[in-house]
């Protein structure tokens, strides 16, 4: 007779507000027999009967050990739970009809006091909602056959599943010859037996995806799914070693399981998932004719799973609003603004000084074009760049499965702005080293703007005058040198002729030949380009890095390539308890800029709002514009409510804090400091092409270490940098 046996998580609450689950939490050992056992309570109060299944449906010839007898179990737990099913079974008039019909009456065992039948129901709509809630989705029908690729832990997928289908279909491939079916009868009723163990105390053996899968999808139908005793149970199954993964291949399911079990975190990272994915679709359709099916694949090759209406609402919402986010921030970073670019501390001294004359105003402004076409186009440069996905490199492709091939060289052949919602191109930004040669097909680029890359997207069409050109020695040069001659300062080539520089790059210029200033800015330094370039970087890195990250989710994605970095202005379409706005009402979508359906908006405009269509959102893309500061709190913007509070970002042995005016970014001018700074930059040197570009190969591998920058001294090392190396680097095509 068992024992009720105690809690096997400490503190069961930690995983019913959301965070995240015990990572020392031990699923039980493998079941010897796919049954569990009999529960024989010794104060018992209640029989619980589940019927076998009709031999006509069994399709197996294993006996039917717990054939009629029932399970002795305790009411209290079931009764505790607040569940309207269990309480149903419970009322006098249920109880009349089940005990009469068991043959109890007035034979109850001692110490018995109700009788309860949670046979499933074979006809009617009861059976239709078990049958449909309880069917395996083909990812967790499959998810066994990646064990050995992604070393899955036994104790969740070394078990059996009974109604296993076996096919003799010849053009079957032989991966799905064994699949598990998606619903057996037998697995169902193990399903509720697991259900009442759970609630007895006793932690039942969920072994299989598919056992999983049934005990989630009975605790939601017996409306138990954020017990503690049996959401703990959920969670620990889900974030047990490498079965994690299943998150970010199935994103879908995960998304279900957080619903289900009201767990915050779960919630958005998988929401953050479908919501990155479905903005990159609404760009890659954005010029395609209107779908009205939602498309079955991912551009990475991720097959897609259905989710319920609603939230699949709640997901298009979101990618509307995420496009258009990442759009601005690129644009930011690379349009004809730049306005980041004015507040580096480097730039400070040249901005100060008030022009006598237009000749001066010019001087001023020939800098500061030059200095951003410059920048703009290194961050064009890895944009256009052809490099299949390296950083999750270390994982194996699969043929059939995800991430596959496909999946490798889905960055390839991506247009320009649906690699914006890539991680791969921010993470290549995050490693701008302002020392590599350009592209040919950068070079083609020449003449083009900001525009040319995405025309048919509102957000950078607009960006017509944001010039993508790359920047010939004796351009950069000579706006620097005019800024010289603004301040009087005396630093010049020394030697070589100021004629010379306009030489093809491929005439090697020595670090002898040049004395241009690359020390901090002072009196008869008003401009320190190598202070520019470190400081570019360092903005660069932290921001390219921060669309890269996982945003405010707390998964750390391994295989998702597409960006995860969602705002509140996303995030607000969920439920209260995963940290929304959408409070059940509908208001929540009330204030979003809903496309016309007629030419192809969202599918629906959202939970609670009705317009009788169901035309698809894939062409709402062409109507994307510039951000607005979207309404998240009481009507303030988003950049006042997306702050950085009073935390710290430490990042490279300097602090990043938050901006004095509340938009939530940090001050550049704080960012770049040269106080704080402790940066090693690579300035690989090498022979450049004929193009005379400023950027270089690497043949070598020197590297220079900044100190503090606050001492000019720091910088000596620097003080005659080769301009192939960096330092004056890249040049137009003539």
């Amino acid at each position: 007779m068992d024992e009720p046996r105690s809690s096997y998580l400490d503190d069961p609450s930690l995983l019913i507000e959301g965070l995240s689950p015990p990572v020392d939490y031990a699923l039980p050992k493998l079941s010897s027999t796919p049954y569990p056992p009999l529960l024989m309570m010794e104060d018992a109060d209640t029989l619980a009967y589940i019927d076998p299944t009709p031999p006509e449906s069994t399709g197996s010839n294993v006996p039917r050990l717990n054939q009629t007898v029932p399970h002795r179990i305790r009411s209290k737990p079931l009764l505790e739970t607040g569940s309207p099913y269990f309480h149903k079974l419970f009322e006098p008039k249920t109880q009349a009809r089940t005990i009469k019909r068991r043959k109890l009456q007035g034979n109850l065992p001692e110490s018995i006091k109700y009788v309860i039948d949670l046979t499933p129901p074979s006809e009617g709509d009861d059976a239709v909602i078990f049958l449909t809630e309880l069917s395996c989705p083909m990812g967790i029908r499959t998810w066994t056959q990646f064990a050995e690729i992604w070393h899955l832990p036994v104790p969740c997928i070394g078990g059996g599943d009974e109604g296993t289908r076996v096919t003799k279909e010849p053009d079957l491939p032989d991966s799905k010859k064994s699949l598990p079916v998606e619903y057996s009868p037998i697995r169902h009723r193990i399903g509720i037996e697991n259900i009442l163990q759970a609630l007895q105390g006793i932690p039942p053996v969920l072994d299989s995806p598919c056992k999983f899968w049934t005990f989630f999808s009975l605790a939601r139908v017996f409306e138990i799914s954020t017990v503690p005793s049996i959401c703990d149970l959920i969670l620990a199954w889900l974030y047990t070693g490498t079965n994690k993964r299943l998150i970010e291949t199935q994103p879908e399911v995960a998304y279900k399981v957080a619903c289900g079990t009201c767990c915050r975190d779960l919630c958005r990272d998988s929401f953050a998932i479908l919501v990155g994915e479905e903005a990159l679709l609404l760009l890659a359709h954005s010029q395609k004719p209107v779908m009205l099916k939602r498309p079955q694949w991912t551009l990475h090759g991720r097959v897609r799973d259905s989710i319920d209406d609603d939230e699949l609402q709640r997901v298009e919402h979101a990618s509307k609003s995420f496009v258009e986010y990442v759009l601005d921030q690129f644009v930011q970073l690379a349009g004809a603004d730049m306005h980041w670019l004015t507040t580096l501390p480097s730039l400070q001294r040249v901005l100060d000084y008030t022009p006598k004359n237009a000749e001066e105003q010019s001087a001023v402004d020939g800098l500061l074009t030059t200095l951003k076409d410059f920048v703009r186009s290194r961050i064009v440069s890895n944009l256009v760049e052809d490099r299949p996905m390296v950083s999750h490199s270390s994982f194996p492709l699969a043929e059939r499965a995800y991430p596959s091939k496909v999946y490798h060289w889905a960055y390839v052949h991506m247009s320009y702005p649906e690699r914006l919602m890539c991680k791969s191109f921010w993470e290549r930004l995050e490693d701008e080293q302002f020392s590599h040669i350009y592209s040919a097909k950068m070079l083609k680029l020449k003449g083009a703007s900001i525009a040319d890359l995405g025309a048919h997207i509102s957000a950078l069409k607009s960006q017509d005058h944001a010039k993508i050109r790359t920047i010939r020695h004796r351009d950069l040069v000579y706006d620097i040198m005019r800024v010289y001659d603004l301040f009087g300062s005396s630093y010049v080539p020394e030697n070589l002729a100021i004629e010379d520089v306009s030489a093809p790059a491929a005439v090697s210029h020595t670090l002898d030949s040049w004395n241009i200033n690359v020390h901090p800015t002072s009196a008869d330094r008003p401009f320190s380009f190598t202070a520019f370039i470190i400081e570019v970087s360092r903005y660069l890195q932290y921001h390219a890095g921060r669309m890269a990250g996982a945003g405010k989710g707390s998964m750390a994605y391994e295989i998702t390539d597409t960006l995860t970095c969602l705002t509140d202005n996303e995030f607000k379409y969920l439920p209260l308890w995963a940290g929304g706005n959408d409070d059940g009402s509908g208001g929540v979508f009330g204030d979003q800029d809903i496309p016309d359906l007629d030419t192809g908006g969202f599918s629906r405009p959202g939970p609670a709002i009705h317009t009788g269509s169901t035309i698809s959102s894939s062409h709402s893309a062409s109507i994307i514009g510039p951000r607005e500061h979207e309404s998240t709190t009481q009507g303030a913007s988003y950049k006042t409510t997306d702050g950085y509070q009073t935390a710290e970002v430490k990042s490279m042995d300097f602090e990043f804090h938050p901006s004095s005016d509340g938009t939530g970014d940090p001050d550049p001018s704080v960012l770049c400091s040269s106080a704080n700074a402790s940066l090693s930059l690579s300035m690989d040197s090498t022979m450049a092409t004929d193009y005379d570009l400023i950027g270089t190969g690497s043949d070598s591998s020197e590297t220079v270490i900044l100190g503090n920058a606050s001492h000019s001294e720091s910088l000596s090392g620097f003080e005659e940098l080769d301009i192939h190396s960096g330092e004056l680097s890249h040049s137009e095509v003539s």
